[in-house]
C-alpha cells in the first residue's frame, strides 16, 4: 500500500518531469507566436509603405495637373481635351468668384466636388470628398490656388477612386482585411477607428498628415502561423532528442544504484501480498509479502530488476527494514481467530545484528497476540553460514516461524535439515510444473513430499497455476498452496482476510 507521503513524492516527481517535458513546447509555442506576429507586422509594413508610396505619387501627379491647369484657367476647352484620357483624375473643376467656371466633364454642372465657400487662401489643400454616384465612397480632392491678374482661381480635382484602388491593390490583396486613409482627423471610409496592435500598421505618406492604415487578414495570420509551426517541427525534434540524450547521459552517469539509493531514502517501495490457500478449509491461511518498487517515472518495477543492485551495493538490509516496517504496519489493526501466517523474505546476514533480532522478536510477539505468525522465509544457502544458522535458531525459539524458500534449487543436504530447526518447506515452482509430465524432475516432487513428512515439516507449494496440479498435491497430503490458480500478488487492500 502506498503511503500518503510516498504518493505525494511520486506526484511531485511526475509533475516535475511533466514540467521538464512540456517547458520546450511552451517555449516553442511562444516563439512561434512571436515570430508569427513579427512576420505579419513586417508584411503589413511592407504593404503599407508600398501603398503610401503609390498614394503619394498619385496625389502629387494630380497636384501637378492642377498647377498646369491654373496656368491658363480661362481655356476650358483645352483643359477638357487634356484631361479627357487622364486616368488619375475623375473630374477637375476651375473655381473663381465662388463659381465653377470650367469642368473637365464638359458642361458646368451644379455639383461641387467640395464646398466652394470653404476655399481659403492656402496654395494647396487636400480634402476627402464624396464620389458622384455614391455618398458613402470617399476619395481625395486636391485643391490648388493661383492669383492671376488679381483674380483668384482654384483647381479642384477629384482623384478617381477606382484608379486609386487599382493602383494600391489593397482590394484584391488577401493579406489585408481592411485599409483606411487618414487626412488629419478625417478618414475614408468614414468614421474608421485607428487600430493598434501587432496586426495593424499605419504608414506615413510623403504628404504631411496623410496616413494609410492596413489591418492583417485572418488568412495572412493563419498562413504565417502554419509556416512557423511547420518550421518549428525540426527544432522541436532537435530539442527533445537533445533532452533524451542529455537525460540518458545523466542517468548513466548517476548510475542505477543511485536511483535505488534515492528510492530507499524516499521509501518508494511498496508491498504486494500473494495469498496462501488452505485446501482443507478453502480459506486464506497466510500471505507472502513481496516487495515492489513504485518508480515515479517508470511505474511498478519488480524485484528481479533492483534486488541484484541492492545486494551488490549492500543495501538489501535497508530494503528489508522497509519491508518489515510496511508489513507490520499493514497488519497492525487486524486480528485473526485462526493462526495466520505472514511470510517475509530475509537476506543472508540480516539476522547477525542483535538489534534486528530484538526488533523481530518484539514485533513477532505483538503479532502473535492478534493471531498472526511472523515467518522468516530464507534460502537454502543461508543455512550454510554458521552465524546465520545460529541466529535463525534463536529467533525460532523466540516464536518466529522458519521457512526454507524455493526448496530443491539450492544446496541443502538431508543432514542439514535434520540438524536445523525449521517449520516449513516451500517447494519451488519448477517441481510443481512437472506434475502430469514426463520430465526428469517429476519423481523428485514426490520424494520431497515424502522427506518433509518424514521430518515432520509443513509444506507450502509455490507456483500452483492449474487445477490438476492442486488436485495432485491434495492427493499427496499437501494442502497449503500458493500460486496464480488462487491469486496473483495483490495490494494489501485487495486481500480477502478472514479477520475476526
Amino acid at each position: 500500500m502506498i503511503g500518503p507521503k510516498m504518493a505525494l513524492k511520486i506526484r511531485q516527481s511526475k509533475n516535475y518531469l511533466r514540467l521538464v517535458y512540456f517547458a520546450p513546447i511552451v517555449l516553442i509555442v511562444c516563439t512561434v507566436a512571436i515570430l508569427t506576429s513579427l512576420s505579419v507586422r513586417d508584411t503589413l509594413r511592407s504593404l503599407g509603405d508600398s501603398y503610401a508610396e503609390s498614394y503619394s505619387r498619385i496625389v502629387l501627379n494630380v497636384s501637378m495637373e492642377n498647377k498646369s491647369a491654373l496656368v491658363a484657367p480661362q481655356q476650358c476647352g483645352f483643359l477638357q481635351q487634356v484631361l479627357r484620357y487622364e486616368r488619375e483624375i475623375l473630374e477637375m473643376q476651375i473655381v473663381s468668384n465662388n463659381q465653377i467656371v470650367c469642368s473637365s466633364f464638359g458642361e458646368v454642372g451644379t455639383r461641387e466636388i467640395v464646398d466652394i465657400e470653404t476655399l481659403g487662401n492656402e496654395s494647396q489643400i487636400f480634402q476627402l470628398a464624396a464620389m458622384p454616384m455614391s455618398k458613402k465612397d470617399l476619395s481625395v480632392a486636391v485643391i490648388n490656388r493661383r492669383n492671376l491678374n488679381g483674380q483668384e482661381y482654384y483647381a479642384v480635382s477629384l482623384i478617381d477612386l477606382d484608379y486609386l484602388r487599382a493602383s494600391l491593390g489593397y482590394r484584391t490583396d488577401y493579406r489585408v482585411s481592411s485599409s483606411a486613409l487618414f487626412i488629419g482627423e478625417d478618414s475614408a471610409p468614414y468614421n474608421t477607428p485607428r487600430a493598434s496592435g501587432w496586426f495593424a500598421y499605419v504608414a506615413q505618406t510623403d504628404i504631411p498628415q496623410h496616413q494609410i492604415q492596413v489591418i492583417a487578414s485572418n488568412e495572412l495570420i493563419i498562413e504565417k502561423t502554419w509556416f512557423y509551426s511547420l518550421a518549428a517541427i525540426p527544432g522541436t525534434l532537435a530539442v527533445y532528442i537533445g533532452f533524451f540524450f542529455i537525460r540518458r547521459h545523466f542517468i548513466r552517469n548517476q548510475g542505477f544504484h543511485n536511483e535505488v539509493k534515492q528510492a530507499i531514502r524516499r521509501k518508494e517501495f511498496i508491498l504486494h501480498y500473494q495469498p496462501q490457500m488452505d485446501c482443507n478449509t478453502g480459506e486464506l491461511s497466510g500471505v507472502e509479502a513481496l516487495v515492489r518498487w513504485m518508480h515515479p517515472e517508470r511505474g511498478l518495477i519488480y524485484p528481479d530488476v533492483f534486488i541484484p543492485v541492492l545486494e551488490e551495493f549492500d543495501l538489501i538490509d535497508q530494503l528489508t527494514d522497509i519491508v518489515v516496517e510496511r508489513a507490520i504496519s499493514d497488519f497492525s489493526s487486524y486480528s485473526f481467530s485462526q493462526p495466520f501466517h505472514l511470510g517475509i523474505n530475509f537476506p543472508p546476514g540480516y539476522f547477525v545484528s542483535s538489534d534486528k533480532q530484538r526488533l523481530l522478536i518484539e514485533q513477532a510477539a505483538l503479532l502473535r497476540e492478534r493471531g498472526i505468525h511472523l515467518g522468516l522465509e530464507i534460502t537454502e544457502r543461508q543455512l550454510l553460514d554458521s552465524s546465520a544458522k545460529s541466529a535463525i535458531a534463536s529467533l525460532r525459539q523466540s516464536g518466529l516461524e522458519v521457512l526454507i524458500d524455493d526448496f530443491g534449487t539450492g544446496q541443502t543436504s538431508l543432514a542439514m535439515l535434520e540438524t536445523t530447526p525449521i517449520d516449513y518447506l516451500k517447494i519451488d515452482k519448477c517441481f510443481v510444473d512437472s506434475i502430469g509430465s514426463q520430465s526428469a524432475t517429476a519423481p523428485v516432487l514426490d520424494a520431497i513430499i515424502s522427506m518433509a513428512k518424514g521430518l515432520d515439516l509443513n509444506i507450502i507449494t509455490e507456483g500452483v497455476e492449474e487445477q490438476n496440479q492442486a488436485d495432485y498435491l491434495v492427493s499427496r497430503g499437501v494442502y497449503i498452496h500458493q500460486g496464480y490458480l488462487y491469486s496473483k500478488p495483490v495490494p494489501f487492500e485487495s486481500l480477502a482476510l478472514p479477520v475476526k
